[in-house]
C-alpha cells in the first residue's frame, strides 16, 4: 500500500513558497493583459489540492488540472475538490500532453513537483517547455538534501550522477558543492538552466527565463525554480518580452533577474499574539529588521542564540505578508 504524504497545506515554509508563485502570477497578469483569464493551471495537487485551492481563490476563471498516479490519492482528491472547474487526471505526467485536455493551447501555468532527482525530471522539464504555445509559467520543485541525495562521493559527483546529468553539468563544479544544501542547490539550478539553454535551438523560439528561485526545509530541503517561457519567433515578440522582463524585474522577489541567488525561506513559528505585537513595526524601512523586531519582541524564539533569532525575524520581515494563519477548530 502506498503511504500518502503528510499534510503539506500545514507546512509553514511551503505555504509561503506557494504564495510566492501566486504573487508572480499576479505580477504577470498585470503586465500581460488577459493572462490569467485565458490561462490554465496544472500541478501535482496531492491529496489536499492546496495549490489548486490557492490558484482558484486568486484566479477564479482559470481552468484547473491536477495529475495523480496513485488511485487512492486520486479518490481522496475528489473528496477534497475545492471547486467544480478542476479536472482530476489519474495517470502520470505524460498524460497531460494528450490533446484531450488542451492544456497547452493557451497560457499555461505548470508546477512540476518531485521528490527524486532523476533523468525523467529533466525530460519532463524540457518536454513541457517544448509544448507551450503562448507565454506561460513553469515551476519545478525538487528535493535538494545533499545528505540524502546519494549523488556524490566525498566532494565529487558520483558515477551515477555523471551518467544521468553529465551533459548538463557546469564546466566548473565549485569546492563545497556536496558539503551543504546550498552548494547542492546551486548545482541543481545550473543543471536545469543549462538543459533549457542547450535544448533551446530545438524549441522553436521558446526561451525559459528564470524569475524566482527559492529553497526551504520543513522536513527536508526543497528547491524551486520558476520561470516564464517566452515565445519569441519575431522581433515584435522579442521587444514585448524584454519589456515584460524589465517590469517583472522590479518585483522584490524576482531574484533570478538580479543576483541569481536562490531565496531562502526559513520562517519562525510565532503565536498569533506575537505576530500581532510585531505588526506595528512592519515594514522595517531602511533599518535592520532583525534588530528592530527582536527588541520589540523582547525574547528569544529559537533554540539557538540571539543572533539566530534575529536571522529568523529578518526572514519574517521579508515574508510576513505571505505568512499563513493556521487556526485550530472543531469540525
Amino acid at each position: 500500500m502506498t503511504k500518502q504524504p503528510p499534510p503539506y497545506h500545514l507546512r509553514l515554509n511551503k505555504a509561503v513558497d506557494r504564495l510566492l508563485l501566486v504573487e508572480l502570477l499576479k505580477q504577470l497578469d498585470n503586465k500581460v493583459p488577459g493572462f490569467a483569464q485565458n490561462a490554465c493551471y496544472c500541478g501535482f495537487g496531492g491529496p489536499y489540492l492546496e495549490d489548486i485551492r490557492q490558484i482558484h481563490e486568486n484566479f477564479p476563471k482559470m481552468r484547473l488540472f491536477s495529475v495523480e498516479k496513485y488511485k487512492e490519492v486520486h479518490k481522496r482528491q475528489d473528496f477534497h475538490r475545492p471547486c467544480s472547474n478542476v479536472t482530476l487526471i489519474h495517470g502520470n505526467y505524460n498524460t497531460v500532453f494528450d490533446n484531450e485536455y488542451k492544456i497547452f493551447t493557451s497560457n499555461a501555468v505548470i508546477w512540476l513537483d518531485y521528490t527524486d532527482f532523476e533523468p525523467s525530471v529533466i525530460s519532463d522539464f524540457i518536454r513541457t517547455i517544448c509544448a507551450f504555445q503562448c507565454q506561460s509559467v513553469l515551476r519545478i520543485t525538487i528535493k535538494a538534501n545533499y545528505k540524502e541525495s546519494k549523488q556524490h562521493c566525498a566532494d565529487k559527483p558520483s558515477e551515477a550522477f555523471r551518467k544521468n546529468f553529465g551533459d548538463y553539468f557546469p564546466s566548473v563544479i565549485p569546492i563545497g558543492t556536496f558539503q551543504n544544501d546550498e552548494g547542492f542547490i546551486q548545482l541543481i539550478r545550473e543543471i536545469f538552466l543549462i538543459a533549457a539553454q542547450r535544448e533551446s535551438p530545438t524549441l522553436s523560439g521558446r526561451t525559459f527565463v528564470p524569475v524566482l528561485s527559492t529553497f526551504y526545509s520543513d522536513t527536508t530541503t526543497m528547491f524551486s525554480l520558476t520561470g516564464i517561457v517566452c515565445i519569441s519567433d519575431n522581433a515584435m515578440f522579442h521587444d514585448k518580452n524584454e519589456s515584460m522582463k524589465a517590469d517583472i524585474a522590479k518585483w522584490e522577489f524576482a531574484n533570478e533577474l538580479r543576483d541569481k541567488m536562490p531565496e531562502r525561506i526559513d520562517l519562525p513559528h510565532l503565536s498569533i499574539k506575537e505576530r500581532l505585537h510585531l505588526q506595528q513595526w512592519l515594514p522595517c524601512n531602511g533599518a535592520d529588521p532583525g534588530e528592530i523586531l527582536f527588541n520589540a519582541l523582547g525574547h528569544n524564539i529559537s533554540t539557538g542564540d540571539v543572533e539566530q533569532t534575529k536571522i529568523l525575524l529578518r526572514n519574517y520581515a521579508k515574508f510576513y505578508r505571505y505568512y499563513p494563519y493556521f487556526i485550530r477548530g472543531n469540525p
